[in-house]
C-alpha cells in the first residue's frame, strides 16, 4: 500500500470553512481579560479603599496602588485558584459608598475571571465522555480541541477502513479471476458514504494488477470531516458568543451602577468595562436594535452609557467636565480615544442615520452618540484628525465627507430621496449634540451642510426642468433637513462658526440658500457673530466675532432679498439679533463706506458711552438696506426686531442722560475715555436720531404692498415702550447704558389696531408716523427713568395709547423731550439719514 494521503486539516482551515474563529476569539478574549493581572488590580482597589474618603478619588489612588501590588494588611483578596473573593474583608475598608463601589468592581472582576475560564474550557476542556456521538462528533461537553482531534481521527479511521475494504475486495476479485482467461469481467470497488466507488488499477506486467484508492476519495473524506469540524466550531462559537455577551451585558450594568455611585469606569486600573471590545459590543447591539425597526429604549440607553461617561452628557456624572470647558488642556485618554474609535468603526451608517430618526423617548441615547461623534473628531483634545481621511470611521465619513459618487449627488427620484432621508437622519442626530467638536471638524460640518443644500437645490432644478419637458420622474423630492442639524452641531463651536462666516465664499453660500429649515443657519450666525460671554469684548479674541457680524450684516443689507419666506424666519431673526447686538456701531451716521476698524489700546473709540477698540461701520446705504431687510422679514420677526431697536434707543438715551447730568464716572467711564467721545452726549443722541431716520426710511420704502404690518409694528413698539418705561430701565439707572439685544418683549402686543374704518385708521397712523414718534416716546421714557434734571417730577407719565384716538402720546413725548437739549440734535440726524 502507498503512503496514506494528507487527510489533515488545521484549526485555521476549520475556522475558514466555518466562517467563524472560535480559537482566535478565545485567545483574544484571554488577552482582553488578562486573568493574571486581575488579582493585582483587586488588591490595588482594596488598598485604595482604605485610604480615600471620596468615591471620585478611588480610581486615581487605585491606579497608584496597582504599581505596588500586595495584600491588604495580610488579608488575601484571591482564593487558592486566583479568583477574586468578593466577600473579603479587605474590600470593606472605606465607608459605605466606597465599599459598595469596590464591591461592584470586585464583582466585575470575578465575572471577567469566570467568563474567561468558561470560554477557555469551550476550547481546551477535557473529553466529557468516551467514544463518538452521532454524526462522528465527540460527546457533548468536550472542548473544541477534543472535538477537532476526534474529527481528524475519524478521517484517518475512514481511510484505514477503506484500505481494509479494498484489500478484501481485491482478494475476492483475484479469487474470481484465478482461472479466468481474457479481460477481467469486473474491477474491484469499495463502498463509502453510502455509495459504491471505483478504485484505481494498473497492469505493470502481464497477469499483474495493482489497485489503489483514488486520491479524489481522500479529498472527499477530508472534506466531509472538515465540514463536520466546522459545524462543531460553529456550535462552539455560538456558545462562546452567548457566554461573552452575558459577560458584556453584566459589565455594562455594573458600569451603570458605578456611575450612579459617582465612580467613573473609564478611570482607574480596571479597564475591562470601557475597552475597545466593549465599545464594539455596544455598537453591535445598537446596530441590531436599529435594524430591527423598533429599538428598545432601555437597550439603547444601556449601551450608550459609556459614551455618556466619556462625553459628560448632561444626564450622566460630569466626570469629564474639563473636556467641554473652553481653554482646558484636558485631552482624551488613550483608553477613551480607543473606545470612541472602536465604537464608531463598528457602528454602521444605517444605524447612525436610524438613530436620528427615532423619537424623543430615545433622546438621551441620541445625544450621547452625537456628542461622541464630536468628541472623537475633536483633534484639539486628541481625537481623530479629519484631514487623515482613512482614520474617519465610515459611520461619520459617509455623511460629512461624502464624495461625488454619493447617491445624494448623482441619483434622481426615489434613489435621491433614499439618500436624502439617510442624510436627514444623520442631521437629526447631530442637532441633539450638546458638546462641541474641534474647530476643524466643526468647519467640515458647516461646509458639508452647505454642499448638501447646493446638491439638493441643483437636483430640484433638474427635476423641475425634466418635469416641464415631460421627462421628470413625477416624484416629490424629500426636503433637506440634514443641513440644519449639521449646522446646529457646527454652531456649538463659536470659533469655528466665526471663522466660517469670515470666509466670504462660505458666508455668501450660506446666506443665499433657500433653506427648507433655517434653524441651523440661524444658530451658526448667532454663534459666530455674538461675542461669547467668556470673551472680553475688547480682547483680540473678540475680533473674529465682530468681523463676522460685519460680514453678515452687510450681506443682509445688500442681498437680503434671498432670505425671505416663512422657512427663513429663524435665519431672519438671528440676523436681527446680531443687528441689535451691534446697534451702537450701526448707529454711527458719519461713515460713507462700510468698513472694519481698530484702535490701539488707550485710544479706543467711545460710542454711546461704551469703550470700543475693534468695530465696524455701516454706510448709510448698508444701514438702510439692513433695516429694509428687517422690515420685510416675517411679521413676528419684524415686530420683535423693531421693538428691540426702540428698547435700545430708550436704554441708550437713559445712559446718555445719566452721563450728561452726573458725569462719565456715574456710568463707569474715565474722564479721559469720555473726552475721546468729542461732543459728549450730543453724539449719543445724534446716533439715536440716525437709527430713527433709518427706520423711517426703511418702512417708507418697504416692499410690502399692504403696510398694515408696518403700522402695527409702530403701535406695538410705542405700547411696549410705555409699558416698560419704569421697569426695564430702572435696573440700569446710574449704571450706564443697558444693551438690550434680546427679542420677545413685544410678544402678545402685536396687532393692536382693531378692525374698523380703514380710512380712520390710516389717518391716525399718519398722525403718529411723522418719522420720529417712536424714538421720541423712547427718549421721553428714558428722560423720566433717569430723572434728568428732575424731569420725572415735572412731567406726568405716558398716557394710555388709543389706536383710534388722537395724538396724545405723540404730544406727550414731544413735550418731555423738548425739555432736554437734544431734541433738535436727534431731529437733524433723523433728517440727514433720510437725505432731507
Amino acid at each position: 500500500m502507498p503512503t496514506p494521503p494528507a487527510l489533515h486539516f488545521t484549526t485555521e482551515e476549520v475556522e475558514a470553512q466555518a466562517g467563524v474563529a472560535p480559537w482566535d476569539r478565545q485567545r483574544r478574549f484571554r488577552d482582553e481579560i488578562d486573568p493574571d493581572d486581575i488579582a493585582t488590580t483587586a488588591t490595588a482597589y482594596a488598598r485604595a479603599a482604605g485610604e480615600v474618603r471620596r468615591v471620585q478619588d478611588l480610581a486615581g489612588r487605585a491606579s497608584q496602588m496597582s504599581q505596588h501590588p500586595g495584600g491588604w494588611q495580610g488579608a488575601p483578596l484571591v482564593d487558592g485558584a486566583g479568583r477574586v473573593d468578593e466577600t473579603s474583608q479587605g474590600l470593606r475598608r472605606g465607608g459605605a459608598e466606597i465599599d459598595e463601589v469596590v464591591g461592584y468592581v470586585a464583582r466585575a472582576m470575578r465575572t471577567a475571571q469566570d467568563t474567561e475560564a468558561n470560554v477557555h474550557d469551550l476550547i481546551h476542556g477535557p473529553r466529557a465522555g468516551t467514544g463518538f456521538g452521532s454524526g462522528g462528533l465527540s460527546a457533548s461537553g468536550s472542548g473544541l480541541n477534543v472535538q477537532y482531534e476526534d474529527h481528524l481521527a475519524r478521517a484517518r479511521a475512514d481511510w484505514i477502513g477503506l484500505e481494509g475494504a479494498l484489500e478484501l475486495a481485491v482478494r475476492q476479485w483475484a479469487a474470481d479471476h484465478q482461472d479466468h482467461l481474457g479481460p477481467p469481467s469486473y474491477w474491484p470497488t469499495v463502498f463509502y458514504d453510502g455509495r459504491e466507488r471505483d478504485v484505481d488499477h494498473a497492469q505493470p506486467a502481464p497477469n499483474q494488477f495493482v489497485f489503489d484508492l483514488p486520491q479524489s476519495l481522500a479529498q472527499e473524506i477530508r472534506g466531509i470531516h472538515l465540514r463536520e469540524a466546522a459545524e462543531s466550531a460553529t456550535r462552539t462559537h455560538g456558545e462562546m458568543d452567548a457566554e461573552i455577551t452575558r459577560y458584556r451585558n453584566n459589565l455594562t450594568e455594573i458600569a451603570g451602577e458605578l456611575r450612579r455611585l459617582g465612580y467613573d469606569p473609564t478611570e482607574g486600573p480596571f479597564t475591562l468595562m470601557t475597552n475597545a471590545p466593549m465599545a464594539r459590543f455596544a455598537a453591535e447591539q445598537i446596530n441590531g436594535q436599529v435594524a430591527a425597526g423598533v429599538p428598545d429604549p432601555h437597550i439603547l440607553e444601556l449601551h450608550t452609557r459609556d459614551l455618556g461617561g466619556i462625553t459628560s452628557d448632561i444626564d450622566d456624572m460630569n466626570s469629564l467636565a474639563p473636556l467641554i470647558m473652553p481653554g482646558s488642556p484636558r485631552e482624551l485618554s488613550s483608553r477613551e480615544r480607543a473606545y470612541l474609535l472602536a465604537f464608531y468603526d463598528t457602528l454602521s451608517p444605517d444605524a447612525i442615520s436610524g438613530l436620528g430618526q427615532l423619537g424623543d423617548n430615545h433622546l438621551a441615547a441620541r445625544t450621547r452618540v452625537a456628542n461622541g461623534v464630536n468628541m472623537l473628531m475633536n483633534t484639539e483634545i486628541g481625537g481623530v484628525d479629519p484631514t487623515a481621511g482613512g482614520m474617519v470611521p465610515a459611520s461619520i465619513r459617509e455623511f460629512v465627507y461624502a464624495d461625488e459618487n454619493s447617491a445624494l449627488f448623482n441619483q434622481s427620484g426615489e434613489q435621491f430621496n433614499t439618500a436624502m432621508n439617510r442624510f436627514n437622519g444623520f442631521g437629526a442626530l447631530m442637532e441633539t449634540a450638546t458638546v462641541s467638536s474641534g474647530t476643524r471638524f466643526s468647519k467640515d460640518l458647516g461646509h458639508a451642510a452647505v454642499q448638501i443644500q447646493q446638491a439638493v437645490a441643483e437636483r430640484g432644478e433638474v427635476e423641475a426642468w425634466a418635469t416641464a419637458s415631460d421627462h421628470g420622474s413625477g416624484i416629490s423630492l424629500a426636503p433637506n433637513t440634514a443641513s440644519s442639524g449639521m449646522l446646529e452641531a457646527a454652531a456649538l463651536n463659536t470659533v469655528a462658526s466665526a471663522d466660517l462666516l469670515n470666509d466670504q465664499a462660505f458666508r455668501e453660500d450660506l446666506l443665499s440658500q433657500r433653506w427648507a429649515e433655517s434653524q441651523g443657519a440661524a444658530e451658526l450666525v448667532h454663534s459666530g457673530t455674538i461675542v461669547p460671554s467668556d470673551v472680553a469684548p475688547n480682547s483680540p479674541e473678540a475680533e473674529r466675532y465682530i468681523d463676522a457680524a460685519h460680514g453678515v450684516l452687510t450681506h443682509a443689507s445688500q442681498h437680503g432679498g434671498a432670505i425671505t419666506g416663512p422657512d427663513q424666519a429663524a435665519l431672519q431673526q438671528s440676523i436681527g439679533d446680531t443687528a441689535l447686538s451691534y446697534l451702537d456701531l450701526i448707529s454711527r451716521g458719519e461713515p460713507r463706506v462700510s468698513s472694519i476698524w481698530e484702535w490701539p489700546e488707550g485710544d479706543e473709540e467711545v460710542i454711546n458711552g461704551k469703550v470700543i477698540r475693534h468695530g465696524f461701520d455701516l454706510s448709510r446705504e448698508d444701514r438702510q438696506g439692513l433695516f429694509s431687510f428687517m422690515n420685510g422679514a416675517e411679521s413676528q420677526v419684524r415686530d420683535q426686531f423693531f421693538s428691540g431697536v426702540a428698547q435700545w434707543q430708550q436704554s441708550t438715551a437713559t445712559g446718555g442722560f445719566i452721563r450728561d447730568e452726573h458725569g462719565p464716572e456715574a456710568a463707569g467711564l474715565s474722564p479721559e475715555a469720555y473726552a475721546r467721545a468729542g461732543a459728549g452726549e450730543t453724539t449719543t443722541f445724534r446716533n439715536i436720531g440716525t437709527i430713527a431716520g433709518a427706520i423711517a426710511e426703511a418702512q417708507g420704502r418697504g416692499d410690502v404692498e399692504d403696510h398694515t404690518d408696518d403700522k402695527t409694528t409702530g403701535l406695538n413698539t410705542i405700547t411696549t415702550l410705555t409699558s416698560v418705561a419704569n421697569t426695564v430701565l430702572e435696573a440700569g439707572k446710574f449704571g450706564g447704558a443697558t444693551s438690550l439685544g434680546a427679542f420677545g418683549l413685544s410678544e402678545g402686543l402685536r396687532h393692536v389696531l382693531p378692525d374698523g374704518d380703514a380710512a380712520a385708521q390710516q389717518a391716525h397712523w399718519e398722525s403718529l408716523s411723522t418719522g420720529d414718534v417712536e424714538t421720541r416716546v423712547a427718549v421721553a421714557n428714558a428722560a423720566r427713568a433717569a430723572n434728568y434734571h428732575g424731569i420725572a417730577g415735572e412731567t406726568a407719565g405716558p398716557p394710555p395709547l388709543d389706536p383710534n384716538g388722537d395724538t396724545t402720546v405723540s404730544g406727550w413725548a414731544y413735550n418731555v423731550v423738548g425739555r432736554t437739549p437734544f431734541l433738535e440734535t436727534m431731529r437733524d440726524a433723523y433728517k440727514t439719514e433720510q437725505g432731507t
